[in-house]
């Protein structure tokens, strides 16, 4: 139990890490910054997804979990068609 709480600890400081100085900005204080969010959502046409999710395996990463958010907001059926279409091939 106690490796377990020191493991939440270490990962929830090392994802504070990361991602407090992303939100540092004054746009931060006034609601949120764009700068995070671009940091942490891949959004646009099929190829500029495919071109994030290229650059995070550039950058070392060994998986990408890509979850598709609806626009029409049913949030309990997966876009199929979005996640055929960035599918690897």
């Amino acid at each position: 139990m106690t490796l377990w709480i020191i493991f939440a600890v270490m990962t929830a400081a090392a994802v504070f890490a990361v991602l407090w100085p992303l939100g540092r900005m004054p746009a931060a204080a006034g609601g949120g910054s764009d700068r995070l969010v671009d940091a942490m959502v891949a959004w646009g046409d099929e190829q500029a997804i495919r071109d994030r999710v290229a650059a995070q395996y550039k950058a070392g990463a060994t998986h990408v979990c890509v979850t598709p958010v609806r626009s029409d907001g049913n949030a309990r059926e997966p876009h199929t068609r979005t996640l055929e279409a960035l599918a690897p091939r």
